[in-house]
């Protein structure tokens, strides 16, 4: 289930927002060391595409290689769902709804290295499924951010064996195997047999 938020109840009316939410890099560094950082991540499906899903080519530390899209957890976001939306549209320029992104699970990441130095960090990412069209996956492949994303890879779409032929991060296979059963489950009426024998062998 997605992750409950209880306001004090010895405040129930106070506002709880900050004014400033930017953190500068030395004292993001120093909070990344000494810290779990919480974040919030989506993965990319494409409607009617049941036995895969599609990574983008991340640049900078963690994760160098085959990822989902994502970012951390502000302290004003009311939920992970509106901290999932704000990052995707700042990373592909592509605005979504807050209830096209579907809760599949949480995961804890442990990491050798980091963006912010030669020490181990950790992550704590509420991770969601997003399903889209055609049209949207083209937009978000195009407007990847140069930043942290190999613009030229795009997201490109990886089966169960091309994750293994490529050695992609377990999450990502896990997270496939989740939506494999999800969608199999979802459209079993509307398949033959032989449809979802093939969708399962993916």
């Amino acid at each position: 289930m997605p992750i409950r938020t209880y306001l004090d109840p010895a405040a129930p009316n106070a506002d709880f927002r900050i004014s400033k939410q930017w953190i500068d890099d030395r004292t993001y560094a120093t909070m990344v060391e000494k810290s779990v950082i919480c974040c919030a991540d989506a993965i990319i499906t494409l409607r009617g595409d049941i036995g895969a899903v599609y990574l983008a080519q991340r640049c900078v530390y963690p994760m160098k290689g085959f990822w989902c899209l994502g970012g951390r957890v502000f302290f004003n976001d009311p939920t992970d769902e509106h901290t999932i939306a704000r990052a995707v549209e700042k990373e592909t320029g592509v605005q979504f709804e807050r209830d096209r992104f579907r809760y599949l699970c949480v995961n804890d990441y442990v990491w050798a290295c980091t963006a912010q130095g030669e020490f181990p960090g950790r992550n704590r990412a509420s991770l969601y499924q997003l399903d889209v069209y055609r049209d949207e996956l083209d937009q978000m492949s195009a407007g990847l951010s140069s930043t942290e994303y190999d613009t030229r890879f795009g997201l490109q779409r990886f089966d169960m064996q091309r994750m293994q032929e490529e050695a992609v991060h377990p999450a990502m296979l896990h997270a496939l195997s989740m939506i494999i059963d999800w969608k199999v489950g979802d459209t079993m009426s509307m398949l033959s047999p032989a449809a979802i024998a093939q969708a399962l062998a993916d």
